[in-house]
């Protein structure tokens, strides 16, 4: 839609709506409520929590959630029935004023249910209402759950709230972003970590006629058209199922973090388990180890874990470990490891001298390993080698009395 085509929404006094004639929404399931003195509409749906859990072929029980908190660092006290899952559907992909939330879904646990529940901003006019009726719902619960949440959503849905003077919005809400721990954990290991690659990567479902999100603004500008219900009912499909989706995927990840603090580590894949050891260095150094351990000669072509690893290993007292390793990867960076070693551990002038010019050979070919020829960029390339030349020169030093 035009930007012409947009501005005629609008009249020209005070910029409020232009008035049409709009299908009534309760064909389409709607259910009018009155609040703050006006009628607003929600779609609800309810499902068995074991149901929707089943899509992704796991069982049913509590979903464990108390180690994927620690790890967000978020209250491991909180439980999935304290959560409040909330996905947007807006008439931009900005978080300044003029984007609108005309599609406001909300999903939470209820004994054995997951009910869902969705406010539709019929008119415009009808934002502050659907804010206030959701402030009382949004308070009973201790933290939001979304999907990308903290960039988007929840920075828009407080613009909201602030721009209409809507009291009740608890600004200070603990937020899951379930994008961070999904990345975390599948960086590299798939193509993206967007909500669709995670359905269908991780959790096996392939929506059917799902309507692309960028095709969501002009739908809802048709709407406040023309007043043609069109494709709204896709719309709404969309966003009730990305809020069960990210129930799925809290469990998803929540379960790779449960299995990852028991040590299950064979229920995680190695890739995946790369990628949260590089984390884990910052966190827990024990577990750390202990992935690595696991990783074992998997770990060896990833530089910078590597190099995480042999720092770990030096400080835990392993250096006979750390020896093994070194010897196994024969990368620039392990030659100098041996180098420092043998000169300042073992007192070896001679094998210290013989690693570094091994490290030596290998920045002057420009590469970090003989296995991978990774190239060393250009501006640490001249640097490396002066670190090195002076090694040689000191140990050739030491080796002459």
């Amino acid at each position: 839609m035009s930007l012409k085509d947009k501005l005629k929404l609008y009249e020209k006094k005070g910029g409020a709506p232009a008035r049409r004639e709009t299908a009534p929404l309760e064909s389409l399931g709607a259910q009018p409520l009155d609040a703050a003195g006006r009628t607003i509409y929600r779609f609800t749906g309810s499902l068995p929590e074991r149901a929707i859990r089943s899509r992704a072929g796991t069982e049913g029980g509590p979903i464990p959630v108390r180690a994927l908190l620690t790890s967000l660092r978020m209250d491991p006290a909180l439980l999935p029935r304290d959560m409040l899952f909330l996905d947007l559907e807006t008439t931009s992909l900005s978080t300044g004023t003029g984007n609108y939330p005309f599609l406001i879904g909300i999903g939470y646990l209820n004994g054995d249910r997951f009910v869902t529940e969705q406010y539709f901003m019929d008119d415009y006019a009808a934002e502050p209402a659907i804010l206030a009726h959701l402030a009382g719902i949004i308070a009973r619960f201790k933290a939001l759950v979304t999907f990308n949440g903290k960039s988007f959503d929840v920075p828009l849905i407080k613009t909201r709230y602030r721009m209409h003077r809507v009291p009740g919005f608890p600004v200070d809400i603990p937020v899951l972003d379930l994008l961070y721990p999904c990345r975390r954990i599948f960086k590299s290991v798939y193509e993206s970590c967007s909500l669709k690659t995670m359905e269908e990567r991780s959790l096996g479902i392939v929506r059917v006629d799902d309507i692309p999100g960028w095709m969501i603004p002009d739908v809802y500008f048709t709407y406040q058209r023309e007043g043609s219900l069109g494709r709204i009912p896709a719309v709404v499909e969309h966003n009730r199922e990305d809020i069960v989706s990210m129930l799925l995927i809290m469990e998803l990840v929540a379960g790779v973090h449960e299995a990852l603090q028991a040590r299950s580590f064979g229920e995680i894949g190695k890739r995946s388990l790369a990628n949260l050891a590089h984390h884990l260095f910052k966190t827990d150094r024990a577990l750390f180890l202990d992935v690595m351990d696991f990783l074992g000669d998997d770990a060896l072509h990833d530089r910078g874990l590597f190099k995480k690893y042999s720092s770990a290993l030096v400080r835990a007292g392993r250096i006979g470990d750390a020896l093994v390793f070194w010897e196994k990867n024969r990368s620039l960076f392990a030659f100098e490891e041996l180098a420092k070693h043998f000169e300042h551990r073992a007192r070896d002038f001679s094998r210290a001298l013989a690693c570094a010019r091994e490290a030596r050979a290998l920045s002057e070919r420009g590469i970090y390993s003989g296995i991978d020829d990774e190239p060393i960029p250009a501006a640490k390339r001249a640097r490396i080698t002066e670190r090195i030349a002076k090694r040689i020169a000191r140990l050739e030093k030491k080796l002459k009395g």
